[in-house]
């Protein structure tokens, strides 16, 4: 094989994968949205903005390989440099623990794990230094184009791919067992005195031994966990009352499939909760989602900009709530519904309500 021919099939190639990366990010484009803003790359609020101003780039670097402008003096170069960027920051999040099931660089088309994308990249990064030994060095030629270009590009998108602000939720803590959030009622303190100590053993040493067989009647839940109004009242109505069991899952992911399925095979443990699911996706996604997961229950459909900002990771999330204080909070592969019914069957056994 010769090697001007070479240069063209390497070429084409890389341009042909930097077009698909970029255009795979784009369904759908939340998606990538939410990744930059869970890795630490950028806010919520500039996610969108981030976001879209990287897809252009990738596109534009895209074009560029496949026409073969300014290939040593700037397409070459600024690939690596992409490249080289995304691998070690990649490296970084994969040694802090902090990966993900999907890195994004394939939106949700081609899910990759960081590891993944990092050999993905290495062999790119291989192939783009090749290329630059075989390509000759061109003739002068504006820079002008390519910011033009780029432009174009960005603009295109910002008019079909039009950006929708994410709702600021507040993190609700996740209460310990005997532990009392500020916002619960203050309760009143108990006074005890020498004579109330005295009273307290002279009826003691009366008690019959049938009295001393009576239960003590259980502890009201309201006691322990007084009603606060947590970010969830306005999604799920009713669910800041008693145990409430709310879950955001997403239709396409088979982790929340599973989820699901497990909560309905123990959901004679669950009777005395309610249950209400968060789903991100297509309504025509729902039925066929109850149907494979064995059950339904109560559910609402949102958008990406009301789902995504309630979770840190990739869903499944699921929460209990005790009158509206979050008893237990699990998100993504930490979900464990023998954790969660486990708890449920804790509170129910100990209080009423």
């Amino acid at each position: 094989m010769s090697k001007e021919t070479t240069e063209k099939i390497l070429r084409i190639f890389l341009g042909a994968m930097f077009l698909f990366s970029g255009i795979s990010k784009l369904f759908p484009i939340e998606a990538f949205e939410v990744v930059t803003w869970q890795q630490g790359l950028v806010s919520l609020e500039l996610a969108p903005y981030f976001s879209r101003l990287m897809i252009s780039f990738e596109i534009l670097l895209g074009v560029l390989f496949l026409v073969g402008y300014k290939m040593r003096k700037f397409t070459l170069p600024a690939s690596l440099f992409l490249l080289a960027v995304f691998t070690i920051y990649l490296f970084v999040i994969e040694l802090s623990g902090k990966g993900r099931e999907n890195c994004g660089c394939f939106g949700e088309l081609i899910p990759m794990t960081g590891i993944e994308s990092i050999l993905k990249n290495i062999v790119f990064m291989g192939m783009t230094v090749y290329l630059f030994y075989l390509t000759v060095v061109e003739k002068k030629s504006s820079y002008l184009y390519i910011a033009a270009g780029y432009v174009t590009i960005f603009a295109v998108m910002m008019f079909f791919f039009s950006i929708k602000p994410y709702e600021a939720i507040q993190p609700v803590p996740t209460l310990t067992q005997g532990e009392v959030s500020e916002e619960q009622i203050e309760q009143e303190p108990v006074t005890i005195n020498d004579t109330a100590i005295a009273k307290t053993a002279i009826k003691d040493s009366i008690v019959t031994k049938k009295d001393t067989e009576v239960k003590k009647e259980k502890p009201k839940l309201s006691d322990k966990y007084p009603n606060v109004v947590s970010v969830y009242s306005n999604l799920v109505p009713g669910a800041d009352v008693g145990l409430s069991v709310i879950t955001f899952f997403s239709l396409d992911c088979e982790h929340c499939l599973q989820v699901a399925t497990e909560l309905n095979g123990v959901k004679s443990l669950l009777v005395k909760v309610k249950r209400h699911y968060l789903f991100l996706g297509a309504e025509e996604e729902i039925t066929p989602f109850f149907s494979k997961s064995g059950g339904s229950v109560g559910y609402t459909l949102l958008n990406p900009q009301k789902f995504y900002p309630h979770l840190s990771s990739a869903p499944p999330k699921v929460i209990l709530l005790a009158n509206g204080n979050a008893v237990l909070q699990m998100e993504g592969n930490a979900v464990s519904v023998s954790q969660l019914t486990t708890r449920i069957k804790e509170l129910t056994d100990n209080y009423s309500y």
